[in-house]
């Protein structure tokens, strides 16, 4: 079973690579979204998500939409 971290790290590699695919267009913002299984799991997810592509440099609303 792949642990969170693990996971968070290969999104986090998955987001690296993502903007070199999106900058033809550039009017449009990229939309992330994921299956969980609480809501619990959302609210770690989804901070942990923003937290990790923030480190990055993507501006949520200007970058993407979770």
């Amino acid at each position: 079973m792949m642990k969170r971290r693990e996971f968070m790290s290969m999104l986090g590699c998955a987001a690296a690579v993502w903007p070199l695919a999106a900058q033809a267009q550039r009017g449009k913002l990229a939309r992330i979204g994921a299956l969980v299984l609480t809501s619990a799991d959302a609210q770690s997810l989804g901070q942990e998500l923003r937290e990790g592509l923030r480190e990055l440099g993507y501006a949520e609303g200007q970058n993407y939409v979770l």
